[in-house]
């Protein structure tokens, strides 16, 4: 394994610092003209889903790559309770999300001195995010990362919303887990299976690690019909989620049309000779909702400018009287 170096610093792709946000609109699963009914909400919810980081292997301080990631949203976390929405095969319909992230590693720190980076920071340059009503009537097809492993189906529904991700410096970290594998009293980075969600589909194995993360996207497209209220940011807070193995959902095998390389080592996260090679990786999170802010009617501006006028001339006779 001494051949091998450490390429995963990808595992914090979708790492962005940035406050979240909580606000409650009003949303409507399947359109204003479905049978579902709008509800209240404070955030989605999403199934754990599939993150990819493309060309990000073998690490290094200024590489640039792009993390497409993908999944689907299951609950919403409503008020008075979290409402649950079809997802896998139980249509009749689903929604989904789909992003893909702009990145370039700035720095990485290696804490057992054994020549592996084990924390890794990177500027987030950009992206997008999209969410999916799919009613399967365009023949679509279901999501299937809890049932299956195709990764198809995340992007070919209706487009409800999307967004462009805001430029930060991350502050997010992935930490490594290392052990003395061989008892020579030199840490090493822990491999195992990469599928360990049912049985093993894929036959690949993996580092194992865990990190956290948030980023900000304003909205640029939203569909009425399902946002009622409208919204203006959105927030994907992944609080410890970013894992390898996989253990919640499937790693499929395509992740926003992507299909992973693993190397000539078919160990995801681990390079040998610079062969360049991609990171796959398993996400959970929220996703919550700023909503914008409502310019007044003209006649509301009208009464408005009235009223600050009436109290002028108010103010102005108090002022009179006291003289």
């Amino acid at each position: 394994m001494s051949k091998l170096k450490l390429a995963f610093g990808v595992a914090l792709a979708l790492g962005l610092s940035g406050a979240a946000y909580a606000q409650t609109i009003v949303f409507d699963p399947d359109g204003t003209a479905g049978g579902f009914g709008a509800v209240e909400l404070n955030a989605m919810d999403p199934l754990p889903g599939n993150a990819l980081a493309v060309g990000a292997v073998p690490l290094s301080v200024g590489a640039a790559f792009t993390t497409y990631f993908q999944s689907e949203i299951s609950v919403l976390l409503a008020n008075p309770a979290p409402i649950p929405l079809p997802s896998g095969a139980a249509g009749p319909f689903e929604i989904t999300m789909s992003g893909a992230l702009n990145e370039v590693v700035s720095n990485v720190q290696d804490l057992t001195g054994d020549g592996i980076p084990d924390i890794v920071n990177i500027d987030h340059t950009g992206g997008t995010i999209s969410i999916y009503y799919d009613d399967f009537s365009g023949g679509g097809i279901n999501a299937d990362g809890t049932t299956g492993n195709s990764g198809l189906g995340y992007a070919d529904g209706k487009l409800i919303l999307q967004a462009t991700v805001n430029p930060q410096l991350l502050a997010a970290t992935y930490t490594l887990q290392n052990a003395d594998l061989d008892g020579d009293g030199v840490l090493e980075p822990v491999i195992e299976p990469l599928d360990q969600f049912g049985s093993d589909d894929l036959g690949v194995d993996s580092l194992v690690g865990n990190g956290s993360s948030s980023l900000t996207a304003d909205v640029t497209f939203f569909d009425p019909d399902f946002f009622l209220t409208p919204p203006d940011v959105i927030s994907l807070a992944f609080d410890g989620t970013f894992t390898d193995p996989f253990d919640s959902v499937n790693p499929e095998q395509s992740v926003g049309g992507q299909v992973p390389q693993y190397g000539p080592d078919n160990i995801n996260g681990l390079a040998d000779g610079g062969v360049v090679q991609d990171y796959h990786f398993e996400t959970d999170g929220n996703l919550s909702f700023h909503a914008q802010q409502q310019v007044p009617e003209p006649g509301s501006l009208a009464l408005l400018s009235l009223g600050a006028f009436g109290l002028a001339g108010i103010q102005r006779r108090n002022r009179s009287f006291a003289a």
